[in-house]
């Protein structure tokens, strides 16, 4: 057995030759697959970042008009939920009134009624010892 170590040497070539590239893959970018163009142009650069500004503008003032749209919708919900409230809480406290008073004339009532009873009963005697009274004078 030896005691050294074996080394490979692999050698790369620095020059793109079409007979050592291996075939595509269907999936791989078409970006990548095309060849370098010439160098871009200040002009090219300058509309390639204008439309790549519009469309950024473009998306936040989208992103901006729904955010609105929601913060109305929200708003009007709120709005309206809370009306409905209010109106609920009113006709609760009206009802509520009625049926203290309803409880207040029925009371007043039941308290009269009981007054005339006590003095049919009382009455009639009173009057009777009354002219029991007259009668022996």
């Amino acid at each position: 057995m030896e005691g050294g170590r074996n080394s490979e040497y692999f050698e790369i070539p620095l020059e793109d030759d079409a007979a050592l590239k291996s075939p595509k893959s269907p999936f791989t970018p078409r970006a990548l697959t095309k060849p370098k163009s010439a160098p871009v142009s200040a002009s090219d650069l300058a509309k390639k970042l204008e439309t790549a500004s519009e469309r950024r503008s473009r998306a936040l003032q989208e992103t901006k008009d729904k955010n609105e749209q929601h913060v109305q919708k929200v708003t009007a919900t709120v709005k309206d939920t809370k009306e409905s409230t209010e109106h609920r809480i009113a006709e609760l406290k009206e009802n509520l009134e009625m049926d203290l008073a309803l409880k207040d004339r029925r009371r007043q009532q039941i308290l009269e009624e009981k007054i005339g009873s006590v003095k049919k009963e009382v009455s009639p005697p009173m009057k009777s010892m009354y002219s029991c009274s007259r009668l022996r004078k």
